[in-house]
């Protein structure tokens, strides 16, 4: 009999152990879950946080975009009107430099006609010709 008390005393013991062993586990447990749900929540926060600046960044990106998209149309606008006026302005130049060959040939047969003339008035002094 005394080795059943004995057996009994010891099992009861180790039962005990077990429980109190698994209470702190359990404990311990519950302290790693609060943690990793502190954990968690902190990351979730952070992982927000990023995904709000992303989209403020998409939305700058966009904007940018657009922007740029303007002001190509607008330096193409302004380059072909560029463009245009230079080609109004060359045109003018090129019809003015016609309009002036013209006169210079007009002016050199006027001078060539008034030294004809002005040797048959004077007779054999010829006078220096310019071309």
């Amino acid at each position: 009999m005394k080795r059943v008390i004995i057996r009994i005393i010891f099992l009861t013991v180790v039962g005990i152990a077990l429980v109190a062993g698994c209470e702190e586990e359990s404990q311990i447990d519950t302290r790693k879950s609060r943690l990793i749900v502190n954990e968690n929540t902190q990351v979730k926060k952070a992982l927000e946080s990023c995904q709000k600046e992303i989209e403020k960044h998409k939305e700058l990106v966009e904007k940018c975009l657009q922007e740029k998209k303007t002001l190509g149309e607008k330096i193409k606008i302004e380059v072909k009107g560029d463009i245009e006026e230079l080609a109004e302005n060359a045109l003018k130049d090129f019809e003015e430099i016609a309009r002036l060959r013209e006169e210079n040939e007009r002016l050199k047969v006027e001078i060539a006609k008034l030294r004809r003339e002005l040797e048959m008035h004077k007779g054999p002094a010829p006078l220096p010709q310019a071309d």
